[in-house]
Order: structure tokens, then sequence, then C-alpha cells
């Protein structure tokens, strides 16, 4: 979670596994995760936003984030799925509503 320059508005990442204590660090939820960038609002915790990738990438867990001078807000992603697949990792966000990947040579990806 981080606070947008705005002041205002938290922006969370939400990576989308679910764990349980009862279980360690199993993952329980692969082929139903749900990742996605949220932006709250910090004084009353309403949720401004969500922006999710689209569904073909629901096994992309958001994470590791920074904001750039021009508000956007940067992610990694960490892979869940097949390891044959090579998914775009980069990407970032927007308060207005604007989620993207960014295209990264193959080399660089693995």
């Amino acid at each position: 979670m981080l606070l947008m320059p705005d002041g205002v508005t938290f922006v969370i990442a939400n990576g989308g596994i679910e764990t349980h204590p009862d279980y360690g660090r199993a993952e329980l939820n692969l082929d139903t995760m749900d990742p996605s960038v949220a932006f709250v609002d910090r004084r009353d915790g309403h949720l401004v936003g969500q922006l999710r990738l689209e569904s073909g990438l629901h096994q992309l867990s958001i994470r590791h984030m920074a904001i750039d001078a021009r508000s956007r807000v940067w992610f990694g992603c960490q892979y869940r799925g097949a390891p044959s697949d090579s998914p775009q990792l980069v990407g970032y966000a927007t308060a207005d509503g604007e989620i993207r990947l960014i295209e990264l040579p193959l080399d660089t990806l693995r």
C-alpha cells in the first residue's frame, strides 16, 4: 500500500493469492485468483476505484509498487501459472482507470 501524491488516496496491490494460517504458505486458489489495484480514500475508507488485468491474466499476482512523477502506479507481478507461459510482468495503473502491462523482451522476462 502506498499513499498517492494527492495525500488522500491509498493505492493497494491485491496479489490475489489466498492463504490460510492452518495451511502454512500453501496457495489455495491459483485457479481462481483475483488480483487487482485498488484506490481507497484514506479519510473514510471508501473504494474510489479497482482495476484488474484481463481475465486471462488472473494468475499474475500484482505487487511491488512505486509511483512516478505523473502519478502512475507501477507494479511488478509474480506469475503463478504454467511454467511454460511467459506473460508480461510489469505494468502501471492510473487513478482515472487505466491499467496495462508494458512489453518487455522475452530474455528480460526470464
